[in-house]
């Protein structure tokens, strides 16, 4: 299997959970991945193989420390690619995750990291996008919202997503700097979270652009 089908797989699996937990999401992960559901399976099949996932007996897909690992390096790629293009290149969001989609597999984690710290250095200014900025990761243990657990206390350190979410997560107060709690998931995957002393529930949709570190208290 090539690097950037790989990376692909991983990524996705990491970055959404219920599709490796729910066998029936496989014809998803296939479309996601533009192959046949047969391929899908024979390529699960060959990453387990390699040592990043394990199929369980019921068709669950479990990622292995190391697949989780590559899948959220991959992703923290493709964030802050997505955000260089937009912040500074003016592209439009759709535009500039497809062109984070083909350059974050030959992007050297050395090449992230600096674009990273330009993006984060003192005094940069907004340029030319209108409305909530994304912020890439500045911690290099951020993860996605909708990977951590009931009661774990977190602040948040970026957040991305498609047009208009960045809207919703500012309207909730959830945006990097915010201290916030997860009070209880809810179903289909969905949280409640608390934010400014309140109670709120967001879709794991919104969720999954929401990237966290855990608190020290």
């Amino acid at each position: 299997m090539d690097q950037k089908l790989c990376e692909d797989y991983l990524e996705k699996l990491s970055g959404e959970p219920e599709i490796s937990e729910n066998i029936n999401n496989k014809k998803i992960l296939a479309e996601y991945m533009h192959r046949s559901i047969s391929e899908t399976e024979s390529d699960l099949l060959e990453l387990e193989t390699e040592g990043y996932l394990t199929i369980l007996p019921d068709g669950k897909i479990s990622l292995s420390d190391e697949g989780i690992k590559k899948g959220r390096c991959i992703a923290k790629k493709h964030k802050v690619l997505e955000c260089f293009f937009t912040e500074m290149l003016g592209m439009d969001p759709e535009t500039a995750s497809k062109e984070a989609c083909e350059i974050e597999h030959s992007a050297s984690d050395d090449t992230i990291k600096k674009l990273n710290e330009y993006l984060n250095r003192p005094g940069r200014c907004q340029g030319r996008r209108q409305g909530p900025r994304r912020t890439p990761c500045s911690e290099e243990n951020a993860e996605r919202l909708t990977l951590c657990n009931e009661g774990e206390k977190l602040k948040v350190v970026g957040v991305g997503g498609r047009p208009g979410r960045g809207f919703r997560l500012n309207d909730l107060g959830i945006v990097p700097g915010e201290k916030i709690e997860i009070i209880r998931k809810l179903d289909r995957r969905a949280l409640l979270v608390k934010v400014k002393g309140s109670e709120v529930a967001i879709s794991p949709e919104i969720a999954n652009t929401v990237f966290v570190e855990r608190r020290k208290e």
